[in-house]
């Protein structure tokens, strides 16, 4: 499993506003539950951060919980389990389900939430899995033959020959003014050069198998 991972959840509840919290864990064989990602989703932004929508009772509404990236084996014998939350406190302020103005709220209440997981609200989990093709192929790890040249003051130039390894698919390079900045500005796998006035600059090789891993990190 590797990429960013995000739980669907079709619910309804009895307040104008509550909080979804969701767990992914790794049940080793022994029972032991280990975290891998959480993540938490202030229901009144279901629809965008940008502004407040309320619920009404007895409404089924989805809620999608970002819960972040990563990249992990679950081996054999492994499970893989979700927990499903209306509170994560002390690590979330936990809400008070009244529907008032964030941290003015007057007075608490209890939700009282109903989790759906059928054919018309199937409640589900994305989980982005990676299978190795029949080649075998793995992400590009080196960049092969990287000329790295400075053509004018304020420009660099780089350059790589054509790679032959049959799972290579391209490399994408990123400039940026600064170390978390970063733009796209050139993607070729073959043999090319191209000038640019970024200061720090990544490359990346990607594999015919979707993979990719950073390859190169520098600055002039």
């Amino acid at each position: 499993m590797s990429g960013n991972i995000k739980a669907h959840i079709f619910l309804e509840t009895d307040v104008p506003d509550t909080d979804l919290n969701i767990w992914l864990t790794d049940v080793y064989p022994n029972g032991n539950s280990m975290l891998v990602l959480d993540g938490v989703l202030r229901a009144r932004h279901y629809q965008t951060f940008e502004g407040e929508n309320l619920l009404s009772p007895d409404t089924v509404y989805e809620l999608v919980v970002d819960i972040w990236s990563t990249s992990l084996i679950f081996n054999t014998g492994h499970k893989i389990r979700v927990n499903i939350s209306s509170s994560n406190d002390p690590r979330f302020d936990p809400n008070p389900n009244t529907g008032e103005p964030f941290r003015k709220q007057t007075y608490t209440q209890s939700a009282h939430t109903k989790i759906h997981h059928s054919a018309a609200y199937p409640s589900y989990i994305e989980l982005p899995i990676v299978t190795e093709d029949p080649s075998g192929c793995k992400a590009t790890q080196e960049v092969q033959n990287l000329i790295v040249s400075k053509t004018a003051e304020g420009h660099l130039s780089l350059s790589w020959e054509s790679v032959s390894d049959l799972c290579f698919s391209e490399y994408k390079v990123y400039g940026a003014d600064g170390p978390d900045l970063w733009v796209w500005f050139v993607r070729n796998p073959e043999a090319r050069t191209a000038d640019t006035p970024f200061t720090y600059f990544l490359i990346v090789a990607g594999s015919t198998d979707g993979s990719i891993g950073p390859v190169g990190h520098f600055n002039k």
